[in-house]
């Protein structure tokens, strides 16, 4: 947490920078999880899914938010999480509790200089 602003996604590429990956930002909308998560698990690879926690408003709260936001970890079909409703952290992520949610971003870790990147 040192190292990273959970709302500068740069800061998560230079965390990642010391072993030679980076992020790449998918292109994305508003859907929720549950209907493309079989393709993200089709992929198999790495990704950071970032989601709403409820449903945003289409306008700010009285202190300029829309809502909270949260990120897991999907390491091709396991999804990695601090906090509930998963077990110690990992459950499938075709199960996954709140695949209701809507997206925010979705994030791929590729190495450094990936093509697409350059």
């Amino acid at each position: 947490m040192r190292v990273i602003n959970s709302q500068a996604p740069h800061t998560w590429s230079e965390a990642l920078a010391p072993y030679g990956m980076q992020l790449a930002y998918c292109n994305t909308d508003h859907r929720r999880l549950e209907y493309y998560i079989d393709e993200l698990v089709e992929l198999d690879d790495l990704f950071l899914v970032c989601f709403y926690s409820y449903d945003p408003p289409s306008d700010p709260d009285f202190t300029g938010r829309l809502c909270t936001s949260h990120i897991v970890t999907l390491l091709r079909d396991r999804i990695y999480y601090t906090a509930p409703p998963c077990a110690r952290g990992v459950c499938s992520a075709r199960d996954y509790g709140r695949n209701h949610r809507q997206t925010k971003r979705i994030f791929r870790v590729v190495p450094v200089g990936h093509p697409r990147m350059v």
